[in-house]
Order: structure tokens, then sequence, then C-alpha cells
């Protein structure tokens, strides 16, 4: 209204939209990883303001939670969101939402050398565990210094190396070992997860068996060329499929009647001890070579599935004894020595003695 010398005026209303004072921000881990938990977002606390939160399918509300923050378990990878939303106490009015945008990963990388077990050890923070998958790069030594590890897939990259010492460590998902894997004692490194692939370059400096008892069968996929010092045990019930090149300082052995080794087309393996005395091999899959190469003690060679070798090489200073009729479907090559004993050779393709 207007007033003047000459009265007043006419009263004018204006209408005015009073809009609700919007969440200045969201505070907590942009990048985070699967199996992460109790993950603290929050907002700096406004008065007569509440607050509403929700996350994205990759992750749940979960633990402590107060009207300016919340706790967030994060189970799934991909590109995730935190959102919260104020509400004025008084008026009822909600301000626009406010969204954090959040990384979920699903591979925890190493930061630098040091023990599994410590935080500092990782890229932000977070030990590895049974359903988050690691990686150790290249130039980095990870020890496992305090008990039984787990961890979902594993990588180490060249140059990288783990140490698991004298203890347990279990692989739930695939195995890529580009670099070193070393531990000592018996049959401490485990494959015990669901259908697997193991692949790299490396080498597992073992001092007891490399344990394949994953729930799934395995397959070594065509590109791997890994030497384990010792041996491999493949538990009962369970099959390898190798389509790789893989070299075993001791046996290839199974656990029980029902364990299984394929030898794929074009696949290498090289034993220097004894090849699959439990459970069934199958060599006759297209360009696949079976090596005996032992050095030290006599042993038998194998009958395969069906007496069936597709590629056959007898190496090493020690005799080598068939156990069955054999039948090479390609070449048979013998520069250590073969003792038939009763038994017969069909060979297919070239024999050739050294």
């Amino acid at each position: 209204r207007e007033t003047s010398s000459c009265g007043t005026g006419e009263a004018i209303a204006v209408d005015v939209e009073i809009h609700p004072q919007p969440t200045a921000v969201i505070y907590g881990n942009t990048s985070t990883y699967t199996g992460e938990t109790g993950v603290i977002y929050h907002v700096d606390q406004v008065p007569d303001y509440t607050y509403s939160w929700s996350v994205s399918s990759e992750g749940t509300i979960g633990g402590p939670s107060v009207n300016d923050s919340i706790s967030v378990d994060w189970s799934t990878a991909g590109d995730a969101d935190v959102t919260v939303t104020a509400t004025h106490t008084t008026c009822a009015l909600q301000a626009d939402p406010l969204v954090l945008n959040v990384t979920v990963s699903d591979i925890i990388l190493s930061a630098q050398s040091g023990n599994w077990e410590d935080a500092s050890t990782w890229v932000g923070g977070v030990v590895p565990t049974q359903y988050t998958s690691a990686r150790i790069q290249t130039g980095d030594t990870v020890t496992i210094a305090m008990g039984t590890a787990r961890v979902n897939d594993l990588t180490i990259d060249a140059g990288a190396v783990l140490n698991s010492q004298a203890f347990e460590f279990y692989i739930y998902g695939d195995y890529t070992i580009n670099g070193v894997h070393q531990g000592t004692g018996s049959d401490h490194i485990e494959l015990r997860g669901g259908a697997a692939v193991v692949d790299g370059t490396g080498t597992v400096e073992n001092t007891g068996y490399f344990i394949i008892a994953a729930t799934g069968n395995t397959t070594i996929a065509s590109t791997a060329d890994i030497t384990f010092t010792y041996g491999v045990r493949v538990s009962n019930n369970y099959t390898v499929s190798n389509n790789g090149i893989i070299r075993l300082g001791w046996a290839l052995i199974g656990s029980g009647a029902n364990s299984k080794w394929i030898n794929a087309d074009n696949s290498y393996l090289e034993c220097f001890y004894t090849i699959m005395t439990t459970g069934t091999l199958e060599a006759s899959a297209e360009g696949n070579t079976v090596r005996y190469d032992n050095t030290s003690g006599n042993h038998n060679v194998e009958t395969p599935e069906s007496g069936i070798y597709y590629n056959l090489e007898i190496a090493g200073s020690t005799i080598k004894t068939l156990i069955g009729d054999i039948t090479v479907k390609g070449d048979l090559s013998i520069s250590s020595t073969l003792s038939s004993g009763n038994f017969n050779i069909a060979c297919e393709g070239n024999w050739t003695n050294t």
C-alpha cells in the first residue's frame, strides 16, 4: 500500500513462494568396493530440517542411522547413488533431492608393499575379503602375517609377489598369476569357490600341493603358461580342463576316483612325478601333449582314459613304466627309459628315440 500527501492508495498483494533451504553437500566416500560395510554418509544438520535417505541397488542402508547420516553396506559393483532429501519441519516443504555419485569397484588394488591384513597396503584402505577381489600391482610384495586369508578373484601382476607364508589362503573366484605366489607348509593354497578360471604366466612357489576344490569345474585358460614348483591336487568329484601350458615340479594327483584332469586341444602338461594315479587323466584331444620328466625315482606312466594319448614325451633320467596298453595318436618322443613290460604301444605319428 502506498501513502503520500495526497492520500493512501489501494493495497497490492504480491505472492511470495518460500522454498526450503537446499542441502549443500553429502560427505562420504565416492570410491568404494563390494563387500565394504558400514560406510558413513552425512550432511551438515540445519535447524528445523529432517533428512530422508535412499541408495541405489548396489547397496543397502544398514547399521547405525541418524537423521543427518546413514551407514551403507555396498554389495554390487557399478555406478551407485546416495540420495538425501531435506524437509522443513514447520511448513513440510521438501528441498530438491541431492545426489552423490559413488563408484563401487569389485577389485581392490594394492597401494604398496605390506601385510595383507593392513589397511595401508590397499588403495582406499580396504582389506580384501572372501566377497571382494584383489589385484597385487607390479612392484608390490604383499605378505600374509596373521592367519587364514580369503579373497574372491585374485590377480598377481608381473613383478608382484604374494607370500602366503605358512598360512591357509583360499580363493573363491578366478586366479590370475603373472607374478609369483609363494607359500610354505603343506597344501595351503586352495581354490574353493564356484567354477573358476586359472590364467597367467607366473609361478606358484608353494612347498605343498595347490588344491583345486572349487564347487564348480575349473578351466585353465589357453593363454596360461604357469609353473608350479610343487604339485596340484584335484579334489574328488571335480574336473579340471587344461587349455594352456602347465608345468609341475612334483605330482598331479586326484583326491578320489572321480577326480579328473582333461588336457584339451593343443594344451601341454609337464610333470616331474606321477600323473593322476587316483582319478582320471584324459589326454586324447587334438594336439595336446603330456610330458613325463622325472629325474628322481622311477615311476609309472599312467594309462589315460580309453588308453589314448595324443602326443607323449618320456624324458628325464629315471625309468618310466607302462601299466597298460596305450595308443599315441600323434607323436611319441622318448629321451629317457620307457619300460613297456608286457603292454603294447601303438603310435600313429612319429616315434623318436634319442
